[in-house]
C-alpha cells in the first residue's frame, strides 16, 4: 500500500489531526524562526493533552489537587442514599455545568427535586436561575471572596430597576449601564466620580484606584441576591448538613470501586465505568436497606 493511501484512511487522518492539534497548542515560532514551547498562560484552556485519549483534560479540584482526566458530576437521594444521576465530563468542565441537564433528565422517570444540595462549585447564579425555572431549588455556598470584595458593600446592597435599566447604590446615587458584556450576560454601571468622591460611604463601598464604585449586574443577580439572603438563615445551615453523605458516595466508589482511575479512553467508555460503577454501590445500598427493613420487621 502506497504511503498516499494510507494517509487516506479515515483513522490515520484523525491521528495526524489530532496531532496537529497538540502541535500548534503547545508549539511556536520565537523572533528567530526556532520551534519553542508555547508559555503556559498562553495555551488555550481547552488544551488537549493525549494523543490516545483526545477527550482527557487538564483540570484541577483545588489550586493544589490537580489531574488529567475526567470528573463525575453525581446527584444522590438524601434520605435513601441512592445515586440518582452521574454524568461524565472532560477535567476542565466546571463542576456546575452539567447541572441543570443532570436534574432535568431525570423528570422522565418521575424525579424532580425541590431542592439540590451542593458545594460552592455549583452556586453560581446562571444555574441557580436555570434550576429555579425548572422547579428546583439550589442550595450551595457561595466561594470565598477575596480581601478586595470582603471589603465593600456587597451586590445585595444595591437596588436594581430591570424596567428603567438603572442602579441605585445605598447612599442613593443612580448609574446607568456602560456596557454589556454578551459573553458573561452581564451589564457594568460605573457610578459617576462626582457622586463617589464626596459620598461618605465611600470607605464601605469602594477601594478602586479610579476613586469610584463599579458593579457588574448579571442577567440571573435577582436570584444570586435571593440565595445570598437564603445562606444567611438557618434552614440554610441544616440543609447543607444533608449533604454530607455524597462526600461518602464519592469515597465508596473511589476506594472501593476503582473510581480513582480511568479504565478506559474515551468519554463514552469512561462515562460506562462511571454507569456500572454508580450501578454496583446502589445494588449495595438498597441490599444494606432491604436487610435492615428485614431485621427491623423481625425484631418487631
Amino acid at each position: 500500500m502506497s504511503d498516499r493511501r494510507i494517509i487516506d484512511e479515515p483513522v490515520v487522518r484523525e491521528q495526524i489531526q489530532i496531532l496537529r492539534r497538540i502541535l500548534q497548542q503547545n508549539i511556536i515560532e520565537d523572533e528567530n524562526g526556532i520551534a519553542v514551547e508555547n508559555d503556559r498562560k498562553k495555551k488555550p484552556p481547552d488544551l488537549m493533552v493525549s494523543p490516545v485519549d483526545p477527550d482527557a483534560r487538564y483540570g484541577a479540584k483545588s489550586v493544589s489537587k490537580k489531574f488529567t482526566g475526567y470528573k463525575a458530576n453525581i446527584t444522590q437521594e438524601v434520605k435513601s442514599q441512592i445515586i440518582t444521576n452521574i454524568e461524565p465530563s472532560r477535567g476542565n468542565r466546571r463542576d456546575g455545568e452539567p447541572t441543570v441537564d443532570l436534574v432535568k433528565s431525570q423528570t422522565a422517570i418521575g424525579l424532580l427535586p425541590s431542592k439540590l444540595i451542593g458545594d460552592s462549585a455549583y452556586g453560581d447564579g446562571v444555574w441557580r436561575e436555570a434550576l429555579d425555572k425548572h422547579g428546583t431549588k439550589l442550595v450551595a455556598p457561595y466561594k470565598a471572596k477575596t480581601p478586595r470584595t470582603l471589603a465593600v458593600f456587597p451586590k445585595s446592597a444595591f437596588t436594581i430597576n430591570r424596567a428603567y435599566n438603572t442602579l441605585k447604590c445605598p447612599a442613593g446615587a443612580v448609574a446607568k449601564p456602560h456596557f454589556y458584556e454578551t459573553q458573561k450576560n452581564s451589564y457594568s454601571f460605573h457610578f459617576p466620580q462626582s457622586a463617589c468622591g464626596k459620598c461618605k460611604l465611600k470607605p464601605l463601598c469602594t477601594n478602586a484606584r479610579e476613586g469610584r464604585r463599579t458593579v457588574r449586574i448579571f442577567d440571573w443577580q435577582e436570584a444570586t441576591c435571593e440565595s445570598e439572603r437564603y445562606n444567611r438563615t438557618d434552614e440554610f445551615k441544616h440543609d447543607m448538613k444533608l449533604r454530607q453523605p455524597i462526600e461518602g458516595k464519592f469515597s465508596e466508589m473511589k476506594r472501593y470501586h476503582g473510581l480513582t482511575r480511568a479504565k478506559y479512553r474515551g468519554l463514552k467508555k469512561v462515562g460506562l465505568q462511571f454507569y456500572f460503577t454508580a450501578a454496583a454501590v446502589n445494588v449495595k445500598r438498597w441490599l444494606h436497606l432491604s436487610f435492615d427493613g428485614a431485621w427491623a420487621n423481625a425484631a418487631a
